[in-house]
């Protein structure tokens, strides 16, 4: 299992660093911040948190909804996170932030965006809802296409559906 996620991350920064170079950037204007930490926590496939020198912060992976700790593929998105970025320093582009004060934002880690990464290797569904999101539901569909990680079930259920299948019982 280890040496298949090795392969894929060796084969995720190639096509990661084809997609940054050739893709359309996520422009967020000139007034973007930045914040660098190091990951201490990964709490499921789109979210972890970092220290930073203000203490811990919790951070949402913009643009994406990885499959939930209890669904199918749940587990290794978050293992793929994991070995991704966990323990690692990132620099992270704050798009938003939640109610709670959480970090929405484009994560980058050795000059890849991890947004990308998950949705291109098929770890996460790209959200839907405004326009700089088309680029992610391109790398979402690329990934169904080529029946990448979560998409050889052939059709899961969307985070969303499981989260509102689960509160109806």
């Amino acid at each position: 299992m280890k040496y298949f996620i090795t392969i894929s991350l060796l084969i995720s920064a190639a096509v990661l660093a084809w997609i940054n170079f050739f893709a359309p950037n996520t422009d967020l204007g000139g007034n973007a911040i930045t914040v660098t930490g190091t990951v201490v926590d990964i709490i499921d496939g789109d979210s972890f948190k970092i220290r930073t020198e203000q203490g811990l912060t919790r951070v949402e992976l913009h643009g994406i909804d990885a499959p939930e700790p209890d669904q199918p593929w749940g587990a290794m998105s978050t293992y793929y996170l994991t070995d991704l970025i966990d323990g690692r320093e990132v620099q992270i582009t704050k798009v938003d932030e939640n109610e709670y004060g959480d970090i929405i934002g484009i994560v980058m880690i050795d000059g890849l965006a991890v947004n990308r990464l998950m949705l291109s290797q098929g770890y996460a569904w790209a959200t839907r809802g405004s326009s700089r999101d088309k680029m992610f539901i391109g790398l979402e569909s690329t990934a169904r296409e080529g029946g990448l990680g979560l998409w050889r079930q052939g059709s899961p259920t969307s985070p969303w559906d499981w989260r509102e299948r689960k509160l109806k019982g």
